[in-house]
């Protein structure tokens, strides 16, 4: 290893950083979010069965439904490596219908309150 004198080193810190960054941890990010999937959809088949779990019992947590999934299809289900793919399943679908909840709540009331129109000729 060479001997590096301590004015020379102080010296090239003074113009080191117009080098810039030069580690590779710093590199530009990709430009685009990946938008397909790389395998097909465990939940395919048993979505319509989950979606009708959760439409009777809302709170109903992703790890009790495996567990059912399980006993239903164990063949398909048995272990747990599947599960983090309904919870974000899961999740989806209660997002969305939070959505839906709140945007119908504001497209009811703006139905029921009079245009202006109305309330001028009243």
């Amino acid at each position: 290893m060479p001997v590096v004198d301590v004015t020379t080193f102080l010296n090239s810190l003074s113009i080191a950083w117009q080098a810039g960054e030069v580690r590779p941890t710093h590199r530009k990010q990709a430009g685009t979010a990946r938008w397909w999937r790389s395998r097909a959809d465990p939940f395919e088949h048993a979505w319509p069965v989950v979606e009708h779990w959760l439409e009777t019992e809302p709170t109903v947590t992703a790890p009790a439904m495996m567990d059912r999934l399980a006993t239903m299809v164990p063949d398909a289900y048995a272990g747990k490596t599947q599960l983090r793919t309904l919870q974000r399943r899961v999740k989806q679908w209660r997002s969305e219908r939070a959505k839906k909840l709140i945007l119908g709540q504001l497209e009811r009331s703006s139905t029921l309150q009079p245009s202006e129109d109305e309330t001028a000729t009243a």
